[in-house]
């Protein structure tokens, strides 16, 4: 285990894992409402999406809104206090991609 860490108003611990070029991060909702609650409740535990690091997460979302990829309606505190958002899924399929502040 790298670290693991409560966050967002101590309503998730991220717990991550380092698998040699990459890292795993595993998140258990802490609070009865969290909407990951719901979805472990439908799909069961497993992947729930995929997150990219990059060096601002700013750009990145000035970058992808130029392009047109529509974007999630604000970003949010990710692991370490950076920043992260979600990529709309609409524009990857339904697979969840988060992007995340280096």
């Amino acid at each position: 285990m790298l670290y693991s860490e409560v966050v967002n108003g101590g309503s998730v611990r991220l717990t991550h894992l380092d698998l040699g070029n990459t890292q795993l991060q595993l998140v258990e909702p802490l609070t009865p409402d969290h909407p990951l609650k719901g979805w472990l409740a439908k799909h069961g535990p497993g992947l729930h999406h995929f997150c990219f690091k990059v060096t601002d997460v700013g750009t990145a979302l000035a970058d992808l809104s130029t392009a047109g990829i529509p974007m999630a309606p604000a970003p949010h505190q990710g692991t370490q206090g950076k920043r992260a958002l979600f990529i709309n899924a609409s524009a990857t399929q339904g697979v969840p991609v988060e992007i995340t502040g280096a």
